[in-house]
């Protein structure tokens, strides 16, 4: 699990310099995106099954869940598009709730 941390943080950096320098994303925020919700559906699990040491985090992540179905879900409406780093923060953060990395 840390490496696919570790390949998530690549390439999200990656798409934030993309993005902050105007040069195409797409094909960066389209392997983010990807990345974050194959991370996300192996987290669920460990997520829901931790008692409440990740009662807080499994609410948190019940407004991405959709995403992982819905896949265009953050192309098409930007509100969702706009959340993506919120659920980069949340990725790293139940990583760190679950001592599965030590950031």
């Amino acid at each position: 699990m840390r490496r696919y941390l570790d390949e998530l943080t690549i390439i999200y950096e990656n798409m934030m310099a993309r993005l902050i320098s105007n040069r195409g994303a797409e094909e960066a925020f389209n392997a983010c995106v990807a990345k974050m919700l194959s991370i996300t559906t192996h987290l669920l699990p460990k997520i829901e099954g931790g008692g409440s040491k990740t009662k807080e985090l499994q609410e948190e992540f019940e407004k991405y869940k959709f995403w992982i179905k819905q896949v265009q879900a953050m192309k098409i409406d930007k509100e969702e598009m706009n959340k993506i780093p919120d659920l980069y923060s949340l990725i790293v953060r139940a990583y760190d709730i679950l001592g599965l990395t030590s950031i």
